[in-house]
């Protein structure tokens, strides 16, 4: 498969992917999508992230909307998610087409995939961060609550 073919079959398959981190609604099969034929070049790669890795869904009111653009950050975002599901399936169910389809991906969107592996980092020490500022404004609080408790009205201003 060349490059560009390999693009667009991943571009296709993502192109109705309706964000990987929303919540899961009622499993819809791919033969349910009423905008996704059986004969479209895509769906069997759509069939099989929908229904063995269950990568990506329909939308809620069974349609795949496969015509809608993404950009390739949100492309490297999916792929991450589906190297993940691969990894953690284990080598032996994972089919060699399948592996050997995801490293293509991998190496194609390389470039990507650091920028999405950097903001997975910053996210996490942003995580971090918040949970020391909401720390401290617990100990804020609990330290006016006491000084108003010692009979000193806080200040307002």
């Amino acid at each position: 498969m060349h490059r560009r073919q390999i693009i667009l079959a991943f571009n296709c398959c993502l192109l109705g992917w309706s964000t990987l981190t929303m919540p899961a609604f009622a499993e819809i099969r791919a033969a349910q999508m009423v905008d996704l034929a059986p004969n479209h070049w895509a769906y069997t790669a759509i069939q099989i992230l929908m229904e063995r890795y269950r990568i990506m869904s329909g939308f809620p009111d069974k349609t795949f909307r496969g015509n809608k653009a993404v950009s390739r950050y949100e492309l490297a975002a999916a792929l991450a998610q589906i190297m993940d599901r691969v990894a953690s399936r284990g080598e032996e169910k994972v089919s060699a087409s399948d592996r050997n389809l995801v490293e293509k991906l991998r190496l194609e969107f390389q470039k990507e995939l650091e920028s999405v592996q950097q903001l997975k980092d910053q996210t996490a020490d942003l995580a971090k961060q918040q949970a020391g500022l909401a720390k401290d404004v617990k100990e804020l609080q609990d330290w006016k609550n006491a000084f108003q408790l010692a009979g000193n009205p806080a200040s307002t201003t």
